[in-house]
């Protein structure tokens, strides 16, 4: 069974947990500065496992691995990868780049561009990518290691699904979801026949199907396939398992929490929420991407309950952490501005929330194209604050641009969504005339 420890009462805290035994507010730590203990027994007991991420120590050994190969070697390529591996994981994306890269480089020197290493480089960059908003390169590296993949180890192999989960992934992202279900079933099917019943594997392609659902409407079945994931996870992840697998069922909470929180369940999704912070901030730190996306919708629920106050303060300091992970352009800056959007309408502060409308789709267009379903949206949402602004003819612009999007986009997802971009059109279209 999992133990997960309890939460600080101001989740914006860092309750410095202690890798080992769970103590809150512990203030010994490694060199790295990525993991607390509550003393030095509890350091000493766990730098067997910790070596292994601790991104100081591995960098000294690809230096000394270095000077007695040669820059290209191969073994200096696997240290590089460690390095990355762990950069990524504590969201230093940057510094990811720069290791997956030159791991590419050395493999494709070493094995030729047709080698499983090859394979494992392109796929660890393009999963860097599509957490960094470029779906192009990400899906391009994909399919190269899908290629591979599928050449050298053949198509019902393990790797093959999660090639298939990654590129669902970025189809996801991109707002085509009945592409990424197609490749996300075939993944969950690949891992059933691989890893039988109850298996980390299994429940991430159970995850990532839910969460597809969930974005169709099908909301019975986004809970079925999450709540099955959650449930299979506590059963086979135990506190001292592999942090994958703590991330994972971090993850399968996160999304729980979300499904109830877009059916107005907060005091359901709450706790899911809280769960998911305190696994992630052990897993990886307090700066992480993960960490901020849980503030995100824990921060959405003080302004469902109309504490907007709480809300905004959580935003405001959720987005400086966004910003330092994914850089000023990433979609999820915008998704955060859209958020401060609606807790300023909230308050009645239309000028503001005009402004953050603005922001969030000038980035959004730059991140996902012009016809993405969540710049939309975002056209949806500014044409609101412009009309109660009274501003008719701006929000007649902006509400014909969602409704452009919107009719282009696939029906299963977008039909509710025009719907109301119609209604909104209507009364605008009446007030102009």
């Amino acid at each position: 069974m999992t133990v997960i420890p309890k939460l600080a009462e101001q989740p914006m805290e860092n309750p410095r947990i202690c890798c080992v035994c769970a103590t809150a507010q512990s203030e010994f730590t490694c060199p790295c500065q990525r993991a607390f203990y509550c003393g030095l027994n509890c350091q000493t007991a766990h730098w067997t496992k910790h070596k292994k991420q601790c991104v100081v120590d591995l960098t000294k050994k690809m230096k000394v691995l270095r000077n007695v190969h040669g820059k290209d070697h191969a073994r200096v390529g696997e240290a590089h990868a460690k390095i990355g591996d762990v950069e990524e994981r504590h969201g230093r994306h940057l510094a990811a780049e720069k290791c997956y890269k030159e791991v590419l480089r050395i493999n494709q020197l070493t094995h030729g561009d047709t080698h499983l290493s090859v394979a494992n480089a392109c796929i660890s960059l393009g999963n860097l990518y599509n957490s960094l908003g470029n779906y192009g390169q990400a899906l391009e590296l994909h399919h190269t290691g899908l290629r591979i993949n599928s050449h050298i180890l053949g198509e019902r192999h393990e790797s093959i699904a999660v090639s298939l989960l990654n590129i669902a992934n970025i189809y996801k992202a991109q707002g085509h979801v009945h592409r990424a279900i197609e490749q996300a079933s075939k993944a969950l099917e690949i891992q059933r026949e691989a890893w039988g019943g109850d298996h980390q594997h299994v429940a991430a392609a159970l995850t990532n199907l839910g969460n597809l659902y969930n974005l169709l409407g099908d909301t019975a079945k986004a809970v079925e396939m999450t709540s099955a994931c959650i449930d299979m996870m506590r059963r086979v992840t135990t506190l001292g398992d592999d942090d994958d697998d703590h991330s994972l069922l971090a993850n399968s909470l996160s999304c729980l929490a979300c499904i109830h929180m877009e059916r107005g369940f907060v005091d359901e999704a709450w706790p899911l929420c809280e769960q998911a912070l305190v696994i992630f901030r052990r897993v990886h730190g307090d700066k992480h991407g993960t960490v901020a996306m849980v503030l995100h919708n824990m921060a959405g629920m003080h302004s469902f309950r109309g504490e907007f106050d709480k809300a905004l303060m959580m935003h405001k300091t959720n987005i400086k952490r966004i910003r330092r992970a994914l850089g000023n352009n990433h979609q999820d800056v915008a998704h955060s501005l859209l958020a401060i959007a609606r807790v300023y309408m909230g308050q009645g502060k239309k000028v503001k929330a005009l402004a953050r409308y603005d922001e969030a789709i000038h980035i959004l267009i730059r991140a996902v194209g012009s016809d993405h379903g969540g710049v939309a949206l975002a056209h949806y949402s500014r044409a609101r604050c412009q009309r109660e602004m009274g501003h008719p003819e701006a929000a007649l612009e902006s509400c014909r641009e969602a409704h452009r999007i919107y009719t282009q986009l696939d029906v299963d997802i977008s039909h509710n969504a025009r719907q109301k971009v119609e209604k909104l059109l209507g009364v605008l279209e009446a007030l102009v005339s």
